[in-house]
């Protein structure tokens, strides 16, 4: 079976992460070898050349000493030139050594043919003969801000978030808006982080009142929009609050899941005032009244994000 053709020149570390990855790929890979790269003008100048020309994919291995690497590198080559693969955490030792890393991770040499090629995917790698995938609305760091994975108090669900996509513990912020980006549209991000944050709002169509454009309409629950988030329709996110058994004007609470509308620009969050955690079927039972109108599916996003 032939190898994938990859258009962009990758660069590893040491020459057993070359010898790995050439069995996986058909790429022109140069291999730094390691912290003497600093010092070696020679292979400095042909990385600029080979990102000015083809740009180029970074893929160290995912201990401090990779990142240092990565890091020093991306910063010598010119802006907007540089991809970034990464090697998830994988702890054990490659069988040619005696013994593992510092840090107790495989390195790029020790990862299986099929993460490789994941990591090469995720970090937009042009695969000859394939088509671009056209990307979507692009997440920012604001996004990432709201959801609580940069700023005060944010390392835990950053972490968390780390670990469901397999990423190394190492992975700057600026990364992994890098590697969002590439995974996910600004919608699908959402999707996937919502769960979990308090958030606060008011409410514009409370228990009791009528639908504007369809007066039969009841709600049968509050009704309103999250301040300071702007959802993929270009309006705020509007959210079904439960919890309060009467009308109220303002609302703060726990996000416990996202009704995907999955034939309208926009999808709705579902909010708890009191921090109960309602069953699919008890929330899916208080929005159908107009979700029922929609195809769609109820959906939590990542687990662990919801504790932290």
């Amino acid at each position: 079976m032939s190898k994938p053709s990859i258009k962009e020149v990758i660069v590893v570390e040491g020459r057993y992460d070359k010898n790995t990855l050439s069995q996986v790929v058909d790429a022109t890979i140069l291999d730094v070898g390691g912290f003497a790269v600093f010092n070696d003008k020679r292979m400095l100048s042909l990385l600029r050349t080979a990102a000015e020309e083809r740009g180029v994919i970074l893929f160290t291995d995912p201990d401090g000493a990779g990142f240092v690497i990565r890091n020093r590198l991306k910063g010598a080559l010119p802006e907007g030139s540089v991809k970034n693969a990464f090697a998830p955490d994988v702890f054990g030792k490659e069988k040619r050594k005696r013994k593992g890393g510092k840090e107790g991770k495989l390195g790029v040499e020790g990862m299986r043919p099929e993460v490789l090629l994941e990591a090469l995917r995720r970090a937009g790698a042009t695969f000859e003969g394939e088509a671009a995938v056209s990307p979507g609305e692009r997440i920012s760091k604001s996004d990432m801000l709201d959801a609580g994975l940069v700023g005060n108090g944010s390392s835990a669900r950053r972490r968390c978030l780390v670990k469901e996509l397999n990423l190394p513990e190492h992975i700057s912020s600026n990364s992994l808006l890098e590697v969002l980006n590439l995974l996910w549209t600004r919608r699908e991000f959402w999707r996937r982080c919502a769960c979990g944050l308090t958030v606060s709002g008011k409410v514009d169509r409370p228990l009791g009142s009528r639908h504007s454009e369809h007066p039969e309409t009841i709600y049968p629950v509050n009704y309103g929009w999250v301040e300071g988030i702007i959802a993929s329709d270009g309006e705020a996110q509007d959210v079904y609050i439960l919890g309060a058994d009467e009308a109220i004007s303002e609302f703060s609470g726990k996000i416990i899941a996202v009704y995907e509308r999955l034939d309208d620009a926009e999808d709705k969050w579902i909010v708890s005032l009191d921090g109960r955690e309602y069953s699919d079927e008890e929330i899916l039972g208080a929005i159908c009244f107009q979700e029922q109108f929609f195809k769609g599916r109820l959906t939590r996003g990542y687990m662990s994000l919801q504790n932290e």
